[in-house]
């Protein structure tokens, strides 16, 4: 509704605006309004695809989507470019001819929520997922679309004091987000990225401990595991829009399911985990000294 009257209004400018423009002979007067026309359809456009970052409501969201549709993949891969371009982003990709063709499942550590689209923009080839927190599913537009998509929630706000009831319901809809992964894998042939850790870490750590739900998925589809890692995703709300920001996405290795079938969950979860741990401790534990050395 809001996009709706939003482009009514723009068509009601330019209708005024043309007016303006046929009736003046001032031509200074119409290039100043063309001008100011172009630059408040520029700021409308920063506005909504940044809002996502930004924004969200509270709302719950009881919209459930088992499906994975490739049109609205489409659309999210669009808006990811453009939100990709407005902060600057240069990838630097390394090993993704290691990345075997059918259908994956996608391991990387989290630091922000750019690393979703990091991973999206180098990846947009795949029919592929992702498994995100809740709270993004509220966020006006941006929710909506990733729910088309086939994107599966789980709560992972471990930090909220909850009471045995809703930890139970939590849990409950984290199971059922863990079987519509495996259901789209085994039917669709979809590719799932999953953050273990669960959460985005801002603590003072190199790599928060990896959930070991999140591996039933491979134990129960047998699919190769892509183990990558992410450098350079933490600092992009510092200078919005006036920095360039490089990103380093790197493919450390494949696990095929002969690797892992006789392990149990929590042992796939301390493989991956020391993997991805010994491929970003140098980058971050820089980053952390530099960031106490600077406050």
């Amino acid at each position: 509704m809001f996009v709706v009257l939003l482009a009514l209004i723009n068509l009601g400018l330019a209708a005024l605006i043309s007016y303006l423009c046929f009736n003046s002979n001032n031509t200074l007067f119409i290039v100043f309004i063309f001008i100011f026309f172009l630059g408040l359809i520029l700021i409308e456009a920063l506005i909504f695809f940044l809002i996502p970052f930004f924004a969200g409501i509270n709302k719950p969201s009881s919209v459930e989507n088992k499906t994975y549709k490739r049109g609205y993949r489409k659309l999210f891969t669009f808006y990811v470019r453009i939100v990709n371009a407005l902060f600057g982003v240069k990838i630097i990709t390394s090993g993704l001819d290691k990345i075997p063709d059918g259908p994956v499942i996608f391991i990387a550590n989290h630091r922000s929520n750019m690393d979703p689209f990091i991973m999206e923009q180098v990846l947009y080839k795949k029919d592929m997922i992702f498994v995100a927190k809740k709270s993004l599913f509220n966020i006006p537009f941006f929710g909506r679309i990733i729910n088309q998509v086939g994107f599966q929630r789980i709560n992972s706000n471990f930090l909220i004091e909850k009471s045995p009831a809703e930890v139970l319901n939590d849990k409950r809809h984290d199971l059922i987000a863990i079987k519509n992964c495996i259901d789209l894998i085994n039917e669709q042939g979809v590719s799932v990225s999953i953050y273990p850790e669960a959460m985005r870490n801002f603590q003072d750590k190199v790599l928060l401990e990896f959930k070991h739900g999140v591996f039933h998925i491979a134990k129960k589809t047998n699919v190769p595991i892509v183990v990558m890692s992410l450098k350079g995703t933490e600092d992009f709300k510092k200078n919005v829009l006036f920095k360039r920001h490089k990103v380093e996405l790197k493919v450390l290795d494949v696990l095929y399911s002969d690797a892992y079938s006789n392990l149990a969950n929590d042992e796939i979860a301390t493989k991956l985990y020391d993997m991805i741990y010994e491929d970003i401790k140098d980058y971050y534990i820089e980053y952390e000294k530099n960031k106490r050395e600077n406050k």
